[in-house]
């Protein structure tokens, strides 16, 4: 028996809500629109292991005429933000959280208003992640190359952090990247019909990257504003492909979540929820912000798309968190057949080659045959 509820598109940019969850879903109802929440029946304790992971566009302060609307000043948003992130809000405190639209000023503020709060990038950056420094050591970070805003033809400009954290309570090591994959296909500077190409590559970088990383035997989050949910996006009036995923040329297995869970051994977190393991099985619409994560390594306790029912929470973005909370299970990540994944140097995302796709089958962007995608590294 499933649960199916629509969610309003009012808070997110563009696209709507769908979401199917358990029947051990809890519907609550306040604010602007509806949320579901998952809450696995193996409750945290008080004193357990359970770690909160959330992602959470802040929206840019760039967005002069959105923020103001939205919040008033940017400082003020900025101060709703953080106390939503720290647990001030009517929401639990996240324990790690990617923001996305962070500019150099929010980025002054935050870390002012974040204190016992770790951060990396080290310096300002518009995907920062934030964790609580008493229960996690950085042990590596470094970043990811990607197509986005601005970038001609599918050359990676942009870079998602990510970090590898030590979770003093488990002793578990695990891995975290923050991404912002771009919106629209038209772009200043950039190309006609780029962003929904964009995506598309930026996935498979992402996914390649996860790979890797998974195979080490540790556990992989993808989190971040991706810009895209379960379906293709249509006009709804005439049911043709709109201008975000008309370059897609109707193919769904096109779309990030198609690409991010081809292989088991990474899935979307309300996938995970509801047991699932098929290949991009939800059809219908779902957020923009998403959390991917390893299934065999994590106990997933709850999901939740928090909702707006208090100002602090609507007058800070026009995004609200998405947030689980999980536990490690024990022993490695990954099993022996999925150590075994042959991985040639293609596939390897550190200084390999992501190989472009031709004009035979995207004539809409000029792409060098060749795409370097770098993986930078630093130890601490």
């Amino acid at each position: 028996m499933k649960l199916t509820h629509k969610k309003s598109p009012s808070e997110q940019r563009g696209l709507s809500h769908h979401l199917l969850l358990p029947v051990v879903a809890i519907l609550f109802v306040g604010g602007i629109g509806s949320y579901l929440t998952f809450r696995s029946n193996a409750a945290p304790s008080s004193d357990s292991q359970s770690i909160r992971l959330a992602t959470y566009n802040i929206l840019g302060s760039s967005h002069k005429r959105a923020g103001a609307k939205i919040g008033g000043s940017v400082k003020d948003r900025a101060e709703r933000a953080t106390k939503v992130i720290k647990g001030k809000a009517g929401v639990k405190a996240f324990d790690i959280v990617g923001v996305q639209e962070m500019r150099p000023d929010q980025y002054r503020m935050f870390n002012k208003m974040l204190p016992g709060y770790n951060k990396y990038p080290k310096k300002s950056s518009q995907r920062t992640i934030y964790f609580v420094a008493s229960r996690f050591q950085l042990l590596k970070g470094g970043s990811v190359g990607y197509p986005s805003y601005g970038d001609i033809g599918l050359n990676p400009g942009r870079k998602a952090p990510w970090v590898l954290l030590k979770d003093k309570k488990s002793g578990k090591d695990f891995y975290v990247i923050n991404v912002h994959l771009p919106a629209f296909n038209l772009d200043t500077g950039s190309d006609t019909k780029g962003g929904a190409l964009k995506r598309e590559r930026a996935s498979e970088i992402l996914q390649d990257w996860a790979k890797m990383r998974h195979s080490e035997g540790k556990p992989v989050f993808i989190i971040g504003d991706f810009n895209s949910n379960y379906e293709l996006s249509l006009e709804q009036s005439r049911g043709l492909l709109t201008e975000r995923d008309r370059a897609l040329d109707g193919d769904r297995t096109r779309l990030p979540y198609c690409i991010l869970t081809q292989n088991a051994f990474l899935q979307n977190t309300t996938d995970i929820a509801e047991n699932r393991n098929a290949h991009c099985p939800l059809t219908q619409g779902g957020p923009i912000d998403h959390i991917y994560a390893t299934p065999s390594s994590i106990q997933l306790l709850s999901w939740t798309d928090v909702p707006a029912n208090n100002s602090t929470i609507r007058k800070a973005s026009d995004h609200r968190p998405v947030v689980i909370e999980f536990m490690f299970k024990n022993g490695p990540a990954v099993g022996p057949e999925a150590r075994s994944i042959e991985m040639s140097e293609d596939d390897i995302p550190t200084r390999s080659v992501i190989r472009a796709k031709n004009q035979a089958k995207n004539n809409q962007l000029e792409t060098p045959s060749d795409v370097e995608a770098t993986d930078e590294e630093e130890a601490f």
